[in-house]
């Protein structure tokens, strides 16, 4: 009863981490305007938007690690651990193929009319794998920033280590053999 309460707790962490991460991230400016903060300056912007990349991070640790424990029946293990460092890992780097888009179509420069359609250089498989690839490796291309690069693996790390620690199960203790039959009476 304890485990399934205590794994409750952990989704419903997750859920609020989740939410909590989802509006600083992506609604920064109408959380500032609800809690009544007026002209910050962007440095503050972009620290409550790494809160919600933290908060973020933290809540998909929690749900990778809830999921590996509802999937092993409560066992977890080191494969199950392995398992879930590597879902978030790749939850984690994969959240900045969005972020990245988002950022290149706000700095896009202006249109240019072209008269004729340009053909595409990349067929949509290699554009889709591309994206993945750099994806998985932006934890560490981001390291061309030193400080931003730094906290964003400091960020990643911790939400692996919450995988890790919240798969790692319970250890299995097995006693016996024991035998079937009543013990026998001792001759006299």
């Amino acid at each position: 009863m304890k485990l399934s309460l205590l794994r409750y707790l952990f989704l419903i962490d997750a859920a609020v981490l989740s939410l909590l991460g989802a509006l600083l991230i992506f609604a920064p400016k109408q959380l500032e305007t609800a809690f009544g903060f007026r002209d910050l300056p962007p440095a503050v912007s972009y620290l409550i938007g790494l809160w919600g990349c933290v908060l973020g991070t933290l809540a998909i640790g929690y749900i990778v690690a809830a999921a590996m424990m509802k999937g092993s029946g409560g066992l977890g293990g080191r494969r199950y651990q392995i398992a879930a460092v590597a879902l978030t890992y790749m939850a984690v780097s994969l959240s900045f193929i969005p972020i990245a888009i988002n950022q290149a179509r706000q700095s896009a420069l202006p249109k240019i009319e072209v008269s004729e359609p340009a053909k595409p250089t990349m067929s949509p498989g290699r554009a889709i794998g591309a994206l993945v690839l750099v994806g998985l490796a932006a934890p560490f291309l981001e390291l061309a920033d030193p400080v931003h690069g730094i906290i964003g693996m400091i960020i990643l790390f911790v939400g692996m280590r919450i995988a890790w620690r919240k798969a790692e199960g319970v250890p299995m203790t097995i006693d016996g053999p024991f035998s079937a039959s009543p013990p026998a009476a001792a001759a006299t």
